[in-house]
């Protein structure tokens, strides 16, 4: 029959020179609210940007079939106390490599080949919060609306 279902993908941007990202925010800081911005501070703050802006990788990632995203639930969840404990960084680890449909440099467009454990790599080396908000694309990607909710149908 040839009908299948696409499931969703997205886009997340990693910034891999969080030193620049940093150092780009404190500079946006110093100049909001000034009224008179020099145009040397707005260079500076234009080549930080650019800066943090050449160290971003765009991953395109595609969210996994429901078993194969459950089995990756599954094995990284443990009871703890009777509460269920997910390892987060472990389930980011084991569903981004299935879900990358590609990654590129935002500044130039470059494709990007993970080979080996690469992505690993990069994933275990970004931050904390950078983890969460992976985390939090990777669950939306795995739990897609399976149906128009009655409230978006209503306003039509």
């Amino acid at each position: 029959m040839g009908i299948v279902v696409t499931r969703p993908t997205k886009q997340f941007e990693i910034v891999t020179d969080l030193q620049a990202l940093h150092e780009s925010l404190a500079a946006a800081r110093e100049i909001e609210g000034k009224d008179n911005v020099s145009k040397t501070e707005r260079a500076d703050l234009k080549r930080l940007l650019q800066k943090v802006d050449e160290s971003t990788i765009v991953l395109t990632l595609r969210g996994l079939n429901s078993s194969e995203w459950n089995m990756i639930v599954i094995k990284n969840t443990e009871v703890v106390k009777d509460r269920l404990v997910k390892d987060v960084q472990q389930l980011v680890l084991e569903s981004v490599p299935g879900m990358l449909e590609s990654a590129e440099w935002k500044s130039t467009s470059e494709p990007i080949v993970f080979e080996g454990d690469e992505i690993a790599s990069l994933i275990g080396s970004m931050s904390d919060s950078q983890t969460g908000e992976l985390m939090v694309t990777v669950q939306e990607l795995n739990s897609p609306n399976t149906s128009v909710p009655k409230d978006l149908a209503d306003l039509i």
